[in-house]
């Protein structure tokens, strides 16, 4: 029993990873990207101008009322938006690559071996070329989609996991 709570508690948490990284940041960096190219040209943007964009990104996301989701308050707690910019979209990248990592570790049985030379190799190439070397490539459409089948199939397990108890 002891082992199969524990396992609950990996999956739950993992879970709650994997959907933070793919969800929100996914939503995070659509605003990330939306607000500066609208800004491009601009001097400075108002509140109102930054609100209606930040409700224009939500909405693809959103199931909750516009008014309540896209206020001011929300986009502003974002502070890496305007902190250090484009930090957003390398964070998306780095959770997608690192999803990716963990899925080659549970499949690919020469991934230890793979993974200790690149790290022994260290980093002396373009991170396209490193990352090819496991089998990951950053131009993949279907990157986000093998996180997604990750999420599927481990939130499929915890399921299993909740009906044997």
């Amino acid at each position: 029993m002891r082992d199969t709570c524990q396992r609950q508690y990996a999956l739950e948490r993992l879970l709650s990873k994997i959907a933070l990284e793919l969800f929100e940041s996914a939503e995070e960096t659509s605003f990330e990207k939306n607000l500066y190219t609208q800004a491009a040209g601009h001097a400075m943007l108002d509140r109102e101008k930054v609100d209606a964009i930040f409700q224009s990104t939500l909405r693809p996301y959103e199931f909750y009322p516009m008014a309540d989701a896209g206020a001011s308050r929300n986009w502003m707690r974002k502070s890496l938006v305007f902190e250090d910019p484009h930090y957003l979209v390398n964070h998306l990248y780095a959770s997608v690559i690192a999803v990716a990592l963990f899925d080659k570790a549970h499949s690919d049985p020469g991934f230890a071996e793979k993974y200790g030379a690149l790290l022994r190799r260290g980093f002396d190439a373009d991170p396209k070329v490193l990352l090819a070397t496991m089998g990951i490539h950053l131009d993949d459409p279907h990157l986000v989609e093998g996180a997604a089948h990750l999420f599927e199939q481990k939130t499929n397990d915890l399921q299993v996991l909740y009906a044997s108890r």
